[in-house]
């Protein structure tokens, strides 16, 4: 019996999707699994796959549309069957439809040919053509189906260079369209801070046995571990040790309390800030965790999030300690209740207790910015509290 298909939900995305290309062809075999097409949300490029098998009748909803969740974008039934829309009772549901599963190839199968007048390029390589003022219809694409991609529009741009007279005055300031995800990262976070009461609450970490463990750990065949795991499995047991920073404030006046101690993590991708779910990471042992967390990211960097990336939680961890800032605060994404601002390790004078002579200690400076609708201060310091002697008791 034929099914309709409908866009599924994206998590945290964005309920207006645009179609980029379909993967399939009308009156193409489809198996369950397998890649339908590739959309774009607000934060990245994702591929949606057949919840069911059998030969797509009909494609209803063309590249280059933006589309609702829980719209009708496809026909699948059987061969010979009418590709007219079924009756509710055979439409697959917008949840019931499956994005990308970490782990899982994607079929390999060519994109289709972008519809006339539209170049088929990623959202990175659309970016850095707006960026350095390049026609993209110019650029001769080399992904899948003649796709422009990164490195296209570089090589283009360096074909480009020629040598440039010195100007007798400074050039204009160069003013662009901001990409769609920018202009949606400005929109959240000013929100954020406009309707958030943020609390901020700060203490210092002594992270010798946290660097005496690091220093330890390389062996051969192993994940290189750095202190964001060590960060993030400390936060996932605070959040279990002080339940009331695991929860988050509706907007109709409810609360809702997390069961799992999800914990995300904010990477920095091109000209842009992803926040990536990590589920548990406190029941994972740091081989699994250093390993998920590396291929997450690096999704993330793509812009090819999966649907476990999106998973709700109420913390995120921003680490800016590799970049040798000392301490910051940081805005807390709206569907969130706070975010833990991390700092640098470096080592300083310090006087322990019960001794008169100084010694020199690593420490780490954290800021939690807390939303003050959910998360009093007590128990922002409750967090903390748990956080710091989870990291400075040792793994």
């Amino acid at each position: 019996m034929a099914e309709e298909i409908n866009m599924p939900s994206l998590g945290q995305t964005t309920e207006d999707i645009k179609i980029l290309a379909w993967r399939k062809s009308e009156g193409d075999a489809v198996k369950q699994g397998d890649v339908l097409l590739e959309v774009e949300t607000d934060k990245a490029t994702l591929e949606v796959e057949a919840y069911t098998s059998g030969v797509l009748l009909k494609i209803m909803r063309a590249a280059g549309e933006v589309v609702e969740a829980g719209s009708p974008i496809a026909i699948i039934g059987q061969p010979g069957e009418s590709a007219a829309a079924p009756s509710k009772a055979a439409t697959v549901s917008a949840e019931a439809a499956s994005l990308s599963i970490p782990g899982k190839a994607p079929a390999v199968t060519p994109p289709a040919a972008a519809p006339p007048g539209k170049v088929l390029a990623s959202p990175v390589a659309r970016k850095l053509a707006i960026d350095h003022s390049v026609d993209i219809a110019q650029v001769t694409g080399s992904g899948p189906g003649g796709r422009v991609e990164k490195e296209d529009v570089l090589a283009y741009v360096e074909r480009q260079k020629t040598p440039v007279a010195p100007a007798a005055a400074p050039a204009a300031p160069q003013i662009t369209e901001a990409p769609r995800h920018r202009r949606a990262l400005a929109e959240r976070l000013s929100r954020s801070f406009r309707e958030i009461p943020h609390i901020y609450v700060t203490v210092r970490v002594d992270m010798t046995e946290a660097r005496k463990f690091l220093a330890a750990w390389p062996q051969a065949g192993k994940p290189r571990l750095t202190y964001t795991h060590l960060l993030l499995q400390s936060a996932a047991r605070a959040l279990r040790a002080e339940p009331r920073a695991n929860r988050v404030w509706l907007d109709d006046g409810r609360i809702k309390t997390f069961t799992q101690a999800n914990v995300g993590l904010a990477v920095a991708g091109e000209d842009s800030l992803i926040v990536v779910t990590i589920p548990e990471p406190d029941r994972m042992t740091l081989d699994e965790l250093a390993s998920y967390a590396e291929a997450a990211t690096g999704r993330a960097r793509a812009g090819r999030l999966t649907g476990s990336d999106l998973a709700e939680c109420a913390l995120t961890i921003s680490n800016l300690g590799m970049y040798r800032v000392d301490e910051f605060s940081a805005i807390i994404d709206p569907q969130q209740a706070a975010i833990l601002a991390v700092g640098r390790v470096a080592d300083e004078p310090v006087v322990l207790e019960g001794q008169v002579a100084i010694a020199i200690r690593p420490r780490m400076t954290v800021t939690l910015s807390a939303d003050h609708r959910v998360i009093d201060g007590v128990a922002a310091a409750k967090f903390l509290d748990a956080f710091r002697a989870d990291l400075e008791k040792g793994v």
